[in-house]
């Protein structure tokens, strides 16, 4: 999703190692997500 100034990817756990944006954006902010039921 991209929100202009903001922008969110949502990837399943091997997904995310293997594209590694971290490495390839590193030092910036990150934030885990946990899911909650109501």
């Amino acid at each position: 999703m991209d929100y202009v100034d903001v922008v969110v990817h949502v990837f399943q756990k091997h997904v995310r190692e293997y594209y590694d944006l971290e490495g390839l954006w590193g030092g910036d902010a990150k934030t885990t997500m946990v899911e909650s039921t109501y």
